[in-house]
């Protein structure tokens, strides 16, 4: 037995290990002729000064400390003595800034982008004893997410941990500077300078290597992107044979096509990554044929809408992507802007039918400032009218067809950002209603305006381009 009576006395055999309880080795203590080595005799409680209770509770909590940690993990861990209940615990953070919080015992680690090291303090005390020690976590990095996924559910404000194929570097002194990535299917801005801890700088990216970033998330101008001032990158990699098939998928498109046309030829590489290779092949629609990667375009008498798929391969990777566009009918106009350079509308009464890529012969555009809060802007990717809050009358323009015309319908094309509700189309005092997309006008003229009337707040109408139909009349 290792706990004997003898006597009416108590007589324990073994090691002395832990405070208040004694153990025993049967190697050192019991022979192998089962004779008795050593014996302790205890006649009362056994005593330890304050010292001793804090350096072995110490002990106890460090052997509860593992060092490395999941990102968004907690640990708990004891704010009382596990042997002595009279020695108190608490932590604290050694760098305010580092990704963790703590209450009471419990430890909740942030998301981080690499594996991070963070320092805390333990302070024990019992009675008017102190002991403070630094142990650390080691956390490991969250998982990085393509750009679709990163945004699904994203609210603005998360945190978001992304990765994609840079398309787009920008950095010009004086200017935030920002990187764009995709994934293929959704693009994403990686914006502002990077803050402190960030391992990379924009000067270290180039067009076509894969990145990994961090930031908080948010939406500006209808561009998904992080905010400024929270922009953390950690890598820059080469891109895979898939990485590149879907960096290529994201640059493929086919604007409406306004005109007869025979063998455009369509892409057969990618721009950012020229090795991989697109055929392409028509999936449904009139009026478009496709050979030997040319597309030839007949029009008719009504709109048609065309859908092409291109299969992009580089290597044994491979991705498609369905693109839909529509083939307008003869004596179809496109209103779109021609400028190089952002600008705005001088004055009132400016003719703005060549800077719109009408044809005079046929067209002339008048705009006018009316109550808005400034000039126009005619815009390298469209043109925005300015209202001003509560005045129906903001900037506008009046399309009127040249003698010997007759403006049938038009189709506008509104920017992600415009402010819909205000965007009136008028025939003289008439407000038109679209039907699918198209506004009926038969007649020589209509008026878009930025109608602030309802609101109580300044608008944008903006438009990226306008159809236009017309008709030759004797």
């Amino acid at each position: 037995a290792w706990v004997g009576t003898v006597g009416g006395k108590n007589y324990f055999f073994g090691t002395y290990s832990i405070y208040n309880t004694i153990s025993a080795s049967s190697d050192s203590y019991i022979g192998n002729d089962g004779q008795w080595k050593g014996a302790l005799y205890a006649t009362s409680t056994i005593t330890k000064t304050k010292e001793e209770k804090l350096e072995y509770e110490f002990e106890k909590t460090a052997a509860a400390i593992t060092a490395e940690v999941k990102s968004g993990a907690t640990v708990v861990l004891p704010t009382s003595g596990t042997v002595f209940s009279d020695v108190k615990a608490t932590y604290a953070k050694k760098t305010e800034a580092d990704k963790a919080t703590v209450d009471g015992g419990n430890i909740t680690f942030g998301m981080v982008g690499t594996t991070t090291r963070i320092w805390f303090t333990v302070t024990l005390t019992c009675g008017d004893k102190e002991l403070v020690e630094e142990f650390y976590f080691d956390v490991q990095p969250v998982e990085f997410k393509d750009v679709t996924e990163c945004l699904t559910g994203v609210k603005v404000g998360d945190e978001v941990f992304i990765k994609g194929v840079v398309t787009k570097v920008y950095t010009v002194s004086g200017k935030d500077p920002y990187a764009m990535i995709t994934d293929g299917i959704n693009e994403f801005e990686v914006f502002g300078a990077v803050k402190e801890g960030s391992t990379l700088d924009y000067s270290d990216l180039a067009v076509g290597k894969v990145i990994k970033a961090s930031g908080a998330y948010t939406v500006y101008n209808g561009i998904k992107e992080t905010s400024k001032g929270t922009s953390v990158i950690y890598s820059a990699d080469e891109a895979t044979d898939q990485d590149k098939v879907n960096a290529t998928r994201i640059e493929l498109a086919i604007a409406d096509q306004f005109a007869n046309a025979t063998d455009v030829q369509l892409a057969t590489k990618g721009t950012t990554f020229t090795d991989t290779k697109i055929s392409w092949a028509l999936k449904s629609g009139t009026g478009v044929t496709i050979t030997d990667n040319k597309m030839s375009v007949t029009q008719g008498s009504e709109t048609t809408t065309v859908t092409f798929t291109a299969t992009i391969t580089c290597g044994d990777a491979t991705a498609t992507k369905d693109i839909t566009f529509k083939v307008y009918p003869t004596n179809t106009a496109k209103v779109y802007s021609t400028v190089t350079t952002n600008t705005n509308a001088a004055a009132d009464g400016i003719n703005l039918t060549t800077t719109l890529g009408l044809d005079d012969d046929i067209f002339e555009v008048t705009y006018a400032k009316g109550d808005g809060s400034d000039n126009a802007a005619i815009r390298t990717d469209g043109v925005r009218l300015y209202g001003k809050s509560g005045k129906a009358t903001g900037n506008s323009l009046t399309f009127t067809a040249e003698t010997g015309y007759k403006i049938d319908w038009v189709v506008i094309y509104f920017d992600s950002e415009s402010d819909g509700a205000c965007a009136v189309v008028k025939v003289g005092d008439t407000v038109l209603t679209a039907t699918d997309g198209v506004y009926t006008v038969n007649g020589t003229t209509f008026t878009l305006i930025d109608d602030n009337s309802n609101v109580t707040k300044n608008t944008q109408v903006r438009f990226q381009k306008i159809a236009i139909h017309y008709s030759v009349v004797e």
